[in-house]
């Protein structure tokens, strides 16, 4: 797995591998991370070395994902142990609990997982969790209508994206 891990990490900094932000994906993680009521983290399937590099290569300011002060991504990684994908949700709840005032155990509803596959969706209802799909992978919107909101055009839309974040609830299909 290292070897794995090095040669995304390489390809990253040599250039050899890119990603790049969808439209809208920067001006929406800038405002999403200026709100109260919202804290971002990653739950991913990736490492953090791996995770690092591509948001570098996107050119997404990591520090929106760090815990405050410890230069740490907050979140669940690949490399945490698990069993099931779902597992790294309810251990990204635990962690970011953890950081916020009063330490509060978070539920379901404090949640949203963003994701653009049938496991992202899968993980969040794993956990009660609502989701919402961007048509940005290889699924279209209709296999991705078990989330509770598709978004077609990924966060072209800044405001329609963040009032769909803020506003989804687990269960109720909504669009927006």
């Amino acid at each position: 797995m290292q070897d794995y891990i090095d040669h995304i990490v390489a390809g990253a900094r040599d250039k050899k591998y890119q990603w790049k932000a969808l439209p809208g994906t920067k001006e929406l993680l800038g405002a999403l991370s200026k709100m109260e009521n919202v804290k971002l983290a990653l739950v991913t399937g990736n490492s953090i070395e791996t995770a690092l590099s591509k948001l570098r290569s996107a050119g997404i300011d990591e520090t929106l994902f760090m815990e405050n002060g410890t230069g740490n991504l907050l979140g669940a990684f690949g490399c945490d142990p698990h069993e099931e994908r779902g597992y790294l949700v309810k251990l990204a709840a635990e962690r970011i609990g953890k950081i916020l005032p009063g330490k509060p155990e978070l539920s379901g509803s404090d949640l949203v997982v963003i994701g653009d596959t049938l496991n992202d969706i899968k993980c969040a209802h794993d956990n009660q969790v609502p989701c919402i799909a961007v048509t940005t992978g290889i699924f279209k919107a209709t296999e991705l209508e078990d989330a509770e909101v598709v978004l077609e055009n990924g966060f072209s839309d800044v405001a329609g994206s963040i009032k769909a974040i803020v506003g989804v609830k687990y269960g109720q299909k909504s669009i927006f």
